[in-house]
């Protein structure tokens, strides 16, 4: 995953111009780079947490109550709400860390 995720950032702050020159630029040092591993831990760490806790919480607690009040709505559908809620908050509280990882990398 980190080879994808460098060349994605490069591209995205504009160190690539194209994936064409990302792809010219394809080397051991290019694709691993030094620290690459531990900026990656320090944001996606955090987002795992923050998401699993928050999906286990509103699983547990809120999608019960939802059920109750909205019965006609289907499980999957308040599933998905669950998981997109607990993503989204995952994503949102670990966004500055993404930033900084993006642009050590």
């Amino acid at each position: 995953r980190v080879p994808y995720e460098v060349v994605k950032q490069k591209l995205q702050t504009k160190v690539y111009a194209s994936l064409a020159d990302a792809i010219r630029d394809m080397s051991w040092k290019a694709l691993f780079p030094t620290g690459g591993i531990a900026s990656q831990m320090l944001r996606d760490i955090p987002y795992a947490v923050v998401t699993l806790l928050t999906y286990e919480h509103l699983k547990h607690y809120w999608k019960p109550k939802a059920q109750q009040h909205y019965p006609h709505v289907p499980t999957r559908s308040w599933d998905l709400l669950v998981g997109g809620l607990a993503g989204g908050l995952g994503s949102y509280v670990t966004n500055p860390m993404d930033v900084i990882k993006t642009r050590l990398q």
